[in-house]
């Protein structure tokens, strides 16, 4: 969890440079990576490094196995 905190913060800090809005950024995860996106969505802990809190994050999108298998089915 914590590499995606510290890469959730460099984006946060650098979104602007590059024509983006911080308060937009989701985080979003598949299988093993939707585990950590929820881990930071749930616990502001792993943020608290890099000065952020859980409402530093405008959304989460864990994806899982199932959903890609229904989409590639139909």
């Amino acid at each position: 969890p914590r590499d995606v905190a510290a890469a959730f913060a460099w984006v946060k800090k650098n979104i602007g440079t590059r024509g983006g809005d911080e308060s937009r950024v989701f985080l979003v995860g598949h299988s093993s990576g939707a585990h950590l996106v929820a881990l930071l969505g749930a616990d502001g802990k792993y943020l608290e490094e890099f000065h952020l809190s859980k409402k530093s994050i405008a959304g989460v999108v864990p994806i899982g196995s199932l959903i890609v298998e229904f989409v590639n089915q139909h």
